[in-house]
């Protein structure tokens, strides 16, 4: 008589506990400083995607213990459920004491483990989906943070400059003249500023909609709430 052998299935269990990683946390992006509303834009930006990378983390590492106590607790099972003797086991079925399932796999749980098995599986490739997608877009919203802040200092030294070859153009007594075109320099670095306010936040709002926990706050209330409203 050989008696119960080990549950074939385990092997199954521990390859797919094997292959779940542990979520590493992804490197968070320094906070700038700064008192221009730009800055004060681009500083609430980085701290929205901290928010959204750090909270992220916390639900992939959760989903992931899960997911390997699930495991963990399939493998208790098969291991106080082994194969058993081909012998006992006939007898056991004719007695009606042991289904056929049992007495090939050792468990009549098969088919609710492998319902599981398939289902983490799932579950765990949506879950790296859904973080790579939120990484997709933080950091095209970095890069387009990046790109409209470069715009908006190069147009502002156009600006300057152009201001100031108008100014060395004029006589030294025409004070008038000078006030309109230093007020009109003022007012286009005024409008180029607030353009690219408007469009940095327009990105904080990207960033906090792929969170569900801040997603309800505005842009508005998210400046504010980290005392970087004007």
């Amino acid at each position: 008589m050989s008696g119960p052998e080990p549950n074939h299935l385990i092997g199954m269990v521990e390859q797919m506990f094997n292959l779940e990683h542990r979520p590493v946390m992804p490197k968070l992006i320094s906070i700038p400083a700064g008192d221009t509303e730009i800055e004060r834009s681009m500083t609430g930006l980085c701290l929205a995607i901290n928010t959204v990378i750090e909270t992220d983390y916390t639900t992939h590492l959760h989903e992931w213990d899960e997911r390997r106590n699930r495991l963990l607790d399939w493998h208790e099972h098969l291991r106080a459920h082994p194969i058993p003797d081909t012998a006992e086991a006939v007898g056991a079925i004719d007695r009606g004491e042991m289904s056929v399932t049992e007495a090939i796999l050792g468990t009549d749980r098969w088919s609710e483990m492998m319902d599981d098995l398939a289902a983490m599986a799932r579950w765990s490739a949506t879950r790296h989906q859904e973080s790579a997608r939120k990484l997709g877009v933080i950091v095209d919203a970095e890069k387009r943070a990046i790109e409209i802040r470069h715009r908006g200092d190069a147009r502002v030294q156009q600006i300057l400059k152009s201001s100031n070859r108008k100014l060395k153009k004029l006589a030294e007594e025409d004070v008038t003249r000078r006030d309109q075109i230093i007020a009109a320099g003022r007012r286009e670095v005024e409008a180029v500023s607030e353009v690219a306010v408007k469009r940095t936040n327009l990105l904080i709002r990207q960033v906090l909609d792929l969170d569900e926990n801040v997603a309800v706050i505005t842009t508005a209330e998210w400046l504010r709430k980290h005392g970087l409203d004007s």
